[in-house]
């Protein structure tokens, strides 16, 4: 199985990159074009990994039902 979670286009990436979507009024053709979402995710790496990595946590704990720990050193 390989899950792969896109969030070069994905609206909760751009807002979290600071782009200004109204969610009240959401259209998928509203907002930035393809080549200015692409540039929000190359310009804060930060955001497009937090997402990933948040996406495929809720993933591995909803559908596969494991709890994710926090990482931890051994002493």
């Amino acid at each position: 199985i390989t899950i792969n979670p896109d969030g070069l286009h994905n609206p909760v990436v751009q807002l979290s990159v600071g782009e200004e979507i109204g969610m009240d009024r959401f259209s998928a053709t509203a907002g930035s074009g393809k080549y200015q979402r692409a540039h929000n995710i190359v310009s804060d790496g930060f955001a497009a990994a937090y997402f990933f990595h948040y996406t495929i946590r809720a993933i591995i704990e909803t559908l596969f039902e494991v709890q994710v720990l926090p990482f931890r050193h051994i002493k």
